[in-house]
């Protein structure tokens, strides 16, 4: 009974590992390291973060993100406001995806 418990858990759970290769062939051809500026940067950032392993996720949605919200953003003052206060997360994923891909991509 209690074995079935947890195959019933494992079941449930997400079984979204990512995929490491495409992540860090995106990662080498420097995804997520620059602002996007056009549809084609935004679909390599949805890439990137649906290829992501669940180690680095976090990292990668928050590059996204950024992207997505600032690209979004018409008023120029506010898109100044926004894209400082984004800077240091975004600066600090970016940091995130070079190590790991550092350790995970060779």
């Amino acid at each position: 009974m209690v074995l079935s418990f947890f195959v019933l858990l494992g079941a449930c759970g997400s079984d979204d590992e990512g995929d490491l290769v495409a992540f860090c062939e995106l990662a080498e051809d420097r995804v997520g390291m620059q602002p996007a500026e056009g549809e084609e940067d935004l679909a390599q950032l949805d890439a990137l973060e649906a290829a992501a392993p669940p180690d680095i996720r976090a990292a990668a949605t928050t590059v996204a993100n950024a992207s997505r919200e600032i690209d979004e953003i018409e008023d120029l003052q506010e898109l100044f406001r926004r894209a400082f206060a984004l800077e240091e997360a975004v600066t600090q994923a970016r940091q995130q995806i070079r190590t790991y891909t550092q350790h995970h991509c060779l």
